[in-house]
């Protein structure tokens, strides 16, 4: 009876609004929602301020969530799915790679280009987990702004997906 009576105070919400909308107004100006409602939605609903340990990090937060949960889904990206066990094992994989082939350090930047996917996430992690910092790249960037993000960072190593690999390697050959 709650969503009920929400949606009828809704309807009628518009009725009222629709009623004293001067049609001299852009449309954008129309509300559908109370004020009250406006209010719920946009700062009440929005409450998700929390406290975290400030001598943690984010892999380290990670690793938590994995102990306590290991089973759980974590990712789900269009078909690509990983429980925390699972995600926490590729982040731990790259990490180690990173570690071993690149010598990471604490200040070494790795570049990220790659599109939003399960795998972004898992790059993200790794490369936290490794040491070091990520650099994003946005595919989407101009080759001249990809140039000079990796120039300027001096990023220890790119990770990227195929679709982007051969212009990468076209914008480091460059003289």
């Amino acid at each position: 009876s709650d969503l009920i009576s929400n949606i009828f105070n809704s309807f009628v919400n518009i009725l009222h609004t629709i009623e004293e909308f001067d049609i001299k107004n852009p449309i954008r100006e129309l509300s559908l929602l109370s004020k009250d409602d406006y209010k719920k939605i946009i700062y009440t609903w929005n409450q998700t301020y929390k406290d975290y340990p400030e001598t943690k990090t984010i892999h380290e937060l990670f690793e938590e969530q994995v102990a306590k949960n290991p089973n759980n889904m974590a990712v789900v990206y269009e078909d690509k799915q990983f429980t925390y066990q699972q995600l926490n094992n590729c982040v731990n994989q790259l990490a180690h790679y990173l570690r071993t082939t690149y010598q990471i350090q604490g200040d070494d930047l790795i570049a990220l280009c790659l599109d939003r996917s399960a795998y972004m996430l898992i790059a993200i992690l790794g490369v936290l987990t490794a040491g070091a910092a990520y650099v994003p790249l946005d595919p989407a960037y101009p080759k001249e702004r990809i140039a000079y993000i990796l120039e300027d960072t001096q990023a220890k190593a790119i990770l990227t997906n195929a679709a982007y690999l051969a212009e990468l390697t076209e914008l480091l050959l460059l003289p």
